[in-house]
């Protein structure tokens, strides 16, 4: 499948409007530490083959003070999960093309997590085993998808169908996936399956090892490994995977501020207050 440039893509589509990408402009110093950073980690995190398009220079928008982020590896340290998830410890993830998803994912979070810092954010770089009750203003699993047909391609989002905030996590999913599948050329493939709107991070029904709640969360797929078209994106774009999270994600942090005060106002116990 040949793949359309990703920075044109990412440079002209509606959806970047707000935060539109200058690759002619000088670039401003915040600008120059994300890009910084991602450059100065690439030789300890390169991608398997050499990415086929850098990260675009990228106006990021500046996120709100004390603002949190979790990303989790999908698949990584598997076999440390707690005994309440004991039975997972063998879900090593998939596999296409001689590309393990662990690899895949373990690499564009650190990208990711990078981009992220540089900006101002704080972020905690998760194994498969997550805090319980871990607080924080953004939750994304970051994985890939494996299949027995090399037909089937396309990116997914999901959030726990049981969630507390249900309008947050939509408004989540939104925000990464207006921007990830313009930049990638991926399409949106509609299979959300019940193991990624169950997933064991945020399954309360099911689990005791869990994040908080009142954590936005979301899982996501980055694309099939076993499909030819995607692997060349999950292998040869990370960069371009990376900064297109990392700016969904401050698009989210910023739009979802005022929600998350509100929600955190209401478990005020103002009994204290009344005279």
């Amino acid at each position: 499948m040949p793949i359309a440039d990703p920075v044109s893509r990412l440079a002209t589509h509606d959806s970047f409007m707000p935060f539109r990408v200058r690759l002619t402009q000088r670039l401003s110093r915040r600008r120059l530490l994300a890009l910084g950073a991602a450059a100065l980690l690439a030789p300890l995190i390169a991608p398997t083959r050499p990415a086929a398009h850098a990260a675009p220079a990228i106006d990021w928008p500046i996120p709100p003070p004390d603002a949190r982020v979790g990303l989790q590896v999908g698949h990584w340290q598997i076999e440390q999960l707690p005994e309440d998830q004991e039975r997972l410890r063998g879900q090593t993830g998939g596999s296409g093309g001689g590309y393990r998803e662990v690899d895949i994912n373990l690499t564009v979070g650190q990208r990711t997590a990078a981009l992220l810092t540089a900006v101002g954010v704080a972020v905690d770089l998760l194994p498969a085993t997550v805090p319980q009750g871990y607080l924080a203003d953004a939750f994304v699993a970051i994985h890939c998808d494996a299949s027995t047909s090399a037909g089937i391609s396309g990116y997914k989002l999901a959030r726990y169908r049981d969630s507390l905030i249900p309008a947050r996590d939509d408004a989540l999913i939104a925000a990464l996936g207006d921007l990830y599948g313009p930049a990638t050329g991926l399409r949106l493939d509609e299979g959300i399956t019940r193991a990624m709107t169950g997933y064991y991070a945020y399954n309360a029904r099911r689990y005791r090892t869990i994040i908080s709640r009142k954590t936005p969360a979301v899982i996501m797929e980055l694309g099939f490994l076993t499909h030819p078209g995607d692997r060349a994106v999950l292998v040869g774009q990370q960069e371009l995977i990376a900064a297109t999270l990392a700016l969904g994600l401050l698009r989210f942090l910023i739009a979802d501020r005022p929600a998350r005060d509100e929600a955190r106002w209401r478990t005020i116990d103002t009994s204290r207050f009344v005279p």
